[in-house]
Parts: C-alpha cells; sequence; structure tokens
C-alpha cells in the first residue's frame, strides 16, 4: 500500500483526472462489488486517455481509460478488466515482479523505510510487464470473483476480444497491464468458463448515461 501510493503520487500529474461524474460514481459502485472483503482499500481512478486500457497499482489503485469505457458496450465488460486488474493486485503481482528485477532485499528496504529506494522502485513500475504466468492467474481469478458475485464471466470475453481486434498489429500499451489478448486466451477463458455452470445477475446501469458522461 505504502509502495503503491507512492507510485500513484509520483503518476498523477501525468494523469488527465475526470471526477465526480456519473462514469466516476459507476466505477466505484462496480468496483466495490469486486472487492468485498479485501485486506486493502481500493482507490478508483478515470483518465482522459483514448487507448483501451487500464491499469494496477499495488496496494488497491485502479486507473481506468476513457477509451476503455467508451469500448465497452455495456457495464459487464468493463466488469471483466475491472476482475483482471483486481487479481493483480490481490495476487501481489507487481510486487513479485519488483521483488525479481531489484532483488527481494532491495524491496524490502524500501517498503521498511528507505524513501529513497522507494522512489526508485516506484519509477521502475511503469517499466515492469506481467508475467504470462501473471496474466493467466488474473484471468481465472477473475473470472471465479465473477462468478462469485453473479456477474456475467463472457463480458470478460467480449471485452478481450474488442481488445485483440482494436489493439492488432500495435503496440502493446504502457503501464502495467498489456493484456495480450491472443485468440488462444480468449480459448483459454471460453474452456474456464464452460467448466461449470454459473447465474448472472444483470447490471443496473445506465451504460450510455455513463459514456456520455466522458
Amino acid at each position: 500500500a505504502k509502495l503503491g501510493e507512492m507510485f500513484f503520487k509520483q503518476t498523477k500529474p501525468s494523469l488527465k483526472l475526470i471526477e465526480n461524474t456519473p462514469a466516476n460514481k459507476t466505477l466505484e459502485q462496480l468496483g466495490s462489488r469486486l472487492t468485498q472483503g479485501s485486506k486493502y482499500t481500493y482507490h478508483w481512478y478515470i483518465t482522459d486517455d483514448p487507448t483501451l486500457n487500464a491499469f494496477a497499482i499495488p496496494g488497491g489503485y485502479v486507473v481506468v481509460h476513457t477509451g476503455l469505457i467508451k469500448a465497452a458496450k455495456n457495464a459487464e465488460e468493463l466488469m471483466g478488466v475491472l476482475a483482471h486488474e483486481v487479481q493483480h493486485i490481490e495476487q501481489r503481482h507487481s510486487l513479485r515482479g519488483i521483488a525479481q528485477q531489484a532483488g527481494l532485499s532491495v524491496a524490502l528496504s524500501a517498503v521498511f523505510g528507505d524513501m529513497g529506494g522507494l522512489v526508485g522502485l516506484a519509477g521502475n513500475l511503469s517499466q515492469l510487464q506481467f508475467s504470462r504466468d501473471h496474466e493467466t492467474e488474473a484471468d481465472i481469478q477473475g473470472l471465479a470473483t465473477l462468478r462469485k458475485t453473479q456477474i456475467d464471466p463472457q463480458g470478460m470475453v467480449r471485452m478481450f476480444t474488442t481488445l485483440q481486434t482494436q489493439n492488432e498489429g500495435a503496440a502493446p500499451p504502457e503501464w502495467l497491464s498489456s493484456h495480450p489478448a491472443t485468440q488462444n486466451r480468449i480459448a483459454t477463458l471460453q474452456a474456464e468458463i464452460a467448466k461449470q455452470p454459473y447465474v448472472a445477475q444483470p447490471l443496473k446501469v445506465d451504460w450510455r448515461a455513463v459514456q456520455k458522461s466522458l
């Protein structure tokens, strides 16, 4: 949480944050549904950026691009991406990556009082890419969360299909999560969903109003 707060403070000036809109309120409501019982206090932000992306920062910070919200056809599709991002935080993927890159002793010294080291690690976060295993774990655990909260898990598949189509041939998005939505990955999601039946309750969200508020 300490590392995440530091990194967000460093990142915030470069973000064109949108605040106090119906989209912000909806994002917080949807996000809180996915994070019930978490050890972290979550903070939800929207940045004015046309790219289809979102990124997670350790300790409970999630930033969503306006491009992603506008590309989603409904709230369930956005929830699919949010569930994925939340699991990067819950599974501490960023911290594991830092420990591997910088060494566990450096990471621990930063967390337990070396503020200079903390700033250095926070700067390295923007260069960190999740491994394929971490992306898969975020997918699977994200799907499990959607099932648990009775949200249609097909929303994740549809949104990742959109990401694949929109970003095909383009450079991976910046920040922590590149969402490599390959056809194999989408097929894996479908296979995971098919393993067991699920009950989904439609989300009562005026999605068009949310999009217009941006």
